[in-house]
């Protein structure tokens, strides 16, 4: 494997980069609305995530959110894809809606508008090193090799979080960005001396028996999941949404009432076995509300970081990049 070491600012601008296409042609064409746009309602909904999303496996599965649109005359359409793939595909209008997490660079340089939060899991994120390393501690990453998602911000400032909590310069360590397929395999064979990822991969690797956890996300990152969309569809298809958001309460009410079925159909949806399922799906807090002031104020820190670090430039104009009434008018709803 390549030293592809980056420095702190190096880090920070390779995240940024996964984030600024604007068009995906796989996708297929831009949004077509249907005759029941003078209703304010979409004649599609074409939305991408990234799995593992019990939930999303469960629309997929039982046509909820389909059943739900159905009688607009809206085509839906879910697709598992990467999630730079998604922000790119919601920015050129190929996807209607994405599900992932964002930040501050995302929200600033794309016309992306949050409409709800569905996952907030601190503990999906970890740093692991080899069970016979000699790191013990953040501090023991002086000088070492640690491979890290680039395209990922929020991953990113965790490491740096966890950096300067332990008193140490991010220019002391050598960043090695590394793809969700590379990382496993990296860490193992010895290519990089530690790692931060997040689950499955993390469960994935301690069901390996051959890492140890040095630090989770816990304290250091909120780590949301949310909903979001281009600002053009959410201005002018309110209603699909608010539809597509009940329909998702009512999958994640059967996730929270049939739990051991939930988890089989998240380790058949997501390929994993029983054990790595069963550690990835307990530490992820599944939940859909609309954005609230908690996540609010996590994305301001963010972008005083980033500033901070000179990596952004832009404010994020947040009256755009938020909306905080679709999902509360839609869930204050009967269920």
């Amino acid at each position: 494997m390549p030293d592809l070491s980056l420095s702190r600012r190096g880090l920070l601008r390779a995240a940024a980069g996964g984030a600024a296409a604007t068009s995906l042609a796989a996708c297929g064409p831009g949004a077509a609305a249907s005759g029941s746009a003078a209703k304010g309602v979409a004649g599609q909904l074409r939305i991408g995530f990234q799995p593992p999303y019990i939930v999303m496996d469960v629309l997929q599965k039982q046509k909820t959110l389909a059943s739900a649109l159905r009688g607009d005359g809206t085509d839906v359409s879910l697709k598992v894809l990467d999630p730079t793939v998604i922000q790119q595909s919601v920015a050129g209008r190929a996807l209607d809606l994405g599900v992932g997490g964002l930040g501050p660079i995302q929200l600033s340089g794309q016309p992306f508008t949050v409409v709800a939060l569905v996952e907030h899991s601190p503990r999906t994120q970890a740093l692991l090193v080899r069970k016979d390393s000699g790191i013990k501690s953040v501090t023991d990453l002086k000088g070492r090799k640690l491979g890290s998602y680039g395209t990922t911000i929020n991953a990113n400032l965790f490491v740096l979080r966890a950096a300067e909590k332990a008193g140490i310069d991010t220019d002391e360590i050598k960043f090695v960005p590394l793809t969700t397929d590379q990382i496993t395999a990296a860490l193992l064979s010895g290519s990089v001396d530690a790692v931060q990822t997040w689950d499955p991969f993390v469960a994935q690797l301690e069901a390996s028996k051959r890492t140890r956890t040095l630090l989770t996300g816990q304290g250091l990152v909120e780590n949301y999941v949310v909903i979001y969309g281009h600002r053009d569809y959410v201005k002018k298809y309110p209603k699909t949404i608010a539809k597509a958001l009940r329909a998702y309460r009512k999958a994640l009410t059967w996730v929270n009432a049939h739990h051991d079925e939930a988890l089989r159909l998240f380790a058949s949806a997501n390929k994993l076995d029983a054990e790595v399922a069963a550690l990835t799906f307990r530490r992820r807090e599944y939940l859909l509300s609309a954005p609230n002031e908690r996540f609010l104020s996590d994305l301001k820190r963010q972008e005083r970081e980033l500033k901070a670090s000179g990596v952004l430039t832009k404010s994020v104009d947040w009256d755009a990049a938020i909306d905080h009434t679709i999902a509360a008018e839609a869930l204050a709803t009967e269920r």
